[in-house]
Order: structure tokens, then C-alpha cells, then sequence
């Protein structure tokens, strides 16, 4: 166990070995599919979420999937090297819980934005909610107005449809 309390190998001894590699293989493609993240491929999505999955950011309180998908490809759009990684994966006591801790990068050579993902998946492995936490105004490049008028752009382009 790690400083801040969570596992980075393995899950509690509860959990059965089967369900432990089935939820591994989950967040395994996941975390490709964020790492490969393109315009072309943001529907991929509903291959590791429920329909009525609920994600969160500072973006938005309790957004559905379509949001998300909509946030994405406003992401895609908005880059012209989009670059994010999941740096760490952190395993929660809570046998579906995972946590990625990830940095994103918009342009090359520009400072990035980091984070972390708080993604909680069903007893089939697929994400039911996802809780994004980060700051966009601790970063030199989401103060830049270029960026934060990219990031209003994308607000609005989300929330127009409520």
C-alpha cells in the first residue's frame, strides 16, 4: 500500500483471482482507448461504459454519456497533437474502484494539464461512473486566453443541448 492508502498491484483478498483479471483486462483497455483517443475512435466509448453512465469533471455535475462523448470530441477538435497518458493506475479496497492518475497535452512543446479519475465499474466491468478532478487554472497554458476561450467553447457547445 502506498501513502495515500491504495493498492498498485493487487485487490483485496476477497476478491476471487477470475474477477481480478477480468476487471485488470477492463481497465487495461480503457486506458488504451484514452491513450488512442482520436476523433475517429471518441464512439469507442460504449464498448467500456453503461449507457447510463455518470461522469463528472469541472466541466459538469453528474453527465451522461452522450456529454462525455460530446467533451471528447471537442477535445479532439481542439488539438492539434493531443497527447494523454495515464500515468498510474492506483487499485481501490473497493474491488470495481480504480483510480488513473493521467497528464494531458493539447500541443507539442506546451506545458500540460495533469489529473486524476476516480472510475467506478459494474460486475461486468463497465464503467458506471467516472469522477475527473483537476484544476485548469493551475496550469500556465488553461490561463493563456487561446485556451480558456477553447475551454468556453466547449462548455457551451456541450451544454447547449440541455
Amino acid at each position: 500500500m502506498n501513502a495515500t492508502g491504495f493498492k498498485k498491484k493487487s485487490l483485496g483478498a476477497a476478491y476471487t483471482d477470475h474477477g481480478y483479471k477480468n476487471l485488470k483486462r477492463a481497465v487495461v483497455e480503457y486506458k488504451v482507448f484514452l491513450e488512442r483517443l482520436s476523433l475517429r475512435n471518441v464512439s469507442m466509448i460504449d464498448r467500456h461504459a453503461m449507457p447510463a453512465a455518470k461522469f463528472k469533471d469541472p466541466f459538469f455535475f453528474n453527465g451522461s454519456l452522450d456529454q462525455r462523448k460530446e467533451l471528447l470530441k471537442t477535445l479532439c477538435n481542439s488539438a492539434n497533437a493531443l497527447k494523454l497518458t495515464v500515468n498510474e493506475v492506483l487499485w481501490s479496497e473497493n474491488e470495481y474502484k480504480v483510480f488513473f492518475k493521467w497528464s494531458i497535452r493539447l500541443e507539442k512543446g506546451m506545458a500540460g494539464l495533469e489529473g486524476v479519475s476516480e472510475i467506478l465499474f459494474d460486475h461486468h466491468y463497465m464503467i458506471v461512473a467516472q469522477d475527473d478532478y483537476w484544476d485548469s487554472a493551475s496550469t500556465v497554458w488553461a490561463a493563456h486566453p487561446l485556451m480558456r476561450w477553447l475551454f468556453n467553447k466547449g462548455k457551451k457547445r456541450i451544454f447547449q443541448s440541455i
